[in-house]
């Protein structure tokens, strides 16, 4: 699982390989090949890939993902610890 940080831009993803699930976007549920979605500014949010997957992201710099919210960093910290 991988997110967690809040940004002031929107930003965009397109999920390129497998399935993943997000989290706290303006849209919840699972993602597909293909599909996309848009995270509006100011919102936590977290992607958790339900098999190997690749998700390209846009619309918002590195420097600006420096914010986390932290119960959803705790979510994200449980579901890394899990065994596979």
């Amino acid at each position: 699982a991988l997110g967690s940080c809040i940004h002031k831009k929107k930003e965009y993803f397109a999920v390129i390989e497998g399935e993943i699930i997000v989290i706290g976007a303006q849209k919840n549920g699972i993602y597909k090949i293909g599909q996309t979605g848009l995270i509006p500014p100011e919102s936590p949010h977290l992607f958790y890939s339900l098999n190997p997957s690749i998700v390209m992201e846009w619309g918002v710099e590195e420097t600006d993902k420096n914010r986390n919210y932290p119960p959803m960093r705790m979510i994200i910290n449980r579901i890394n610890k899990e065994p596979l």
